[in-house]
């Protein structure tokens, strides 16, 4: 199995305890050799909700990311969470 996340790849991130989902849109690598990647978030309202406020509150502020570090990224195969929801339906 790679490690390596490409473009075009599902992963995930943790926002204030919730999982959200995306797939990866493009990758940079900085001059300090860390790959930076953009992601296109899916069904991802309530991260919005809150950064919506954020601004509602502070327009100058600089809240959100629009690119994320490797390390704050973790791919996952659609097949992988396939697997992990049939596991909990069982056991339900």
């Amino acid at each position: 199995m790679r490690s390596a996340i490409e473009i075009g790849d599902l992963v995930w991130n943790g926002y204030s305890g919730r999982l959200r989902f995306g797939r990866v849109t493009g990758r940079r690598i900085a001059e300090s050799g860390w790959a930076y990647y953009t992601v296109d978030w899916l069904r991802d309202e309530k991260y919005q909700k809150a950064i919506d406020y954020y601004y509602s509150i502070n327009p100058k502020g600089n809240y959100g990311l629009i690119e994320y570090k490797a390390g704050q990224l973790h791919r996952v195969t659609p097949e992988r969470l396939t697997d992990i929801m049939q596991a909990y339906s069982a056991d339900s």
